[in-house]
């Protein structure tokens, strides 16, 4: 009889868990990205973990960076996660967990080019960034005579300034594998193919960051609509908390090179 009542309590549990709408950038690796259709990274695994804490059922929707903070005010979606900064702009329009990560703004240009030791230097200058909007940007724009062009894809991105069609590019740290070491391994599928096209024609060229931002250090975190999931977020900031304490979100940024 235990093991009867036992059973369909599991049962009730499983049909009326909660099932939680997680908008994630598609193409951010390695914090989050689509490999083969399935949305995996640093922020995936996270979330796994974070499930298996609280009970809820994590239903994954990947989607472009921008699009996150209007389907997390619209509704359409329960939770906003891409390694959003937390930032006093973002917080008057969002609730914000915990944080899990920290990062910092890095610049980047191509190993041979040794006329750019700071900001300063990018004065007039064509400066890529990944996000419209992002904080990368705004300090891009603030350079004088600066060309600023925005390329959603990391690798892309990269490309150009190893091509030469841009003089450098701002980013965030959490980038710093696939500057350093051209890591690709948590790429998606079609920047692994851009990266290989141009190893194939002999224009894989060296990178470097010539600056570290170190007064931009940001923290991160996943965001829900203001003032409406506070139950919710309770749960997501527990389960953070539990996996700081323990140890586990520091492995898992490990296993992404992001520690």
């Amino acid at each position: 009889m235990k093991k009867l009542f036992l059973a369909f309590a599991l049962l009730c549990v499983s049909l009326f868990a909660e099932t939680v709408k997680v908008g994630m950038d598609k193409e951010y690796p390695p914090f989050s990205y689509l490999n083969n259709g399935v949305m995996a990274g640093f922020e995936v695994d996270l979330l796994k973990e974070i499930a298996s804490q609280t009970g809820i059922t994590i239903e994954f929707v990947p989607m472009i960076f921008d699009d996150i903070f209007n389907e997390v005010e619209s509704g359409h979606i329960d939770v906003g996660c891409g390694a959003i900064d937390i930032t006093p702009e973002r917080q008057e329009r969002f609730d914000f967990s915990i944080p899990y990560n920290r990062t910092a703004d890095i610049y980047v240009t191509e190993a041979t080019n040794k006329n750019l030791v700071g900001p300063s230097d990018l004065k007039g200058k064509k400066i890529g960034v990944l996000t419209a909007g992002s904080k990368q940007e705004k300090v891009a724009r603030s350079i004088p005579d600066a060309k600023v062009i925005i390329n959603a894809s990391l690798a892309n991105l990269l490309i150009s300034v190893k091509t030469g069609r841009i003089d450098a590019c701002i980013i965030e740290s959490i980038n710093a594998p696939a500057v350093l070491g051209n890591g690709y391994d948590f790429a998606s599928s079609s920047d692994k193919m851009a990266m290989d096209t141009l190893k194939s024609f002999g224009m894989d060229s060296k990178l470097e960051i010539f600056y570290i931002d170190t007064a931009s250090a940001m923290q991160q975190g996943m965001i829900v609509k203001k003032g409406t999931r506070s139950d919710l977020l309770n749960k997501i900031n527990s389960a953070i908390d539990n996996l700081k304490q323990s140890g586990k979100i520091d492995s898992m940024l490990a296993k992404y090179g992001l520690k």
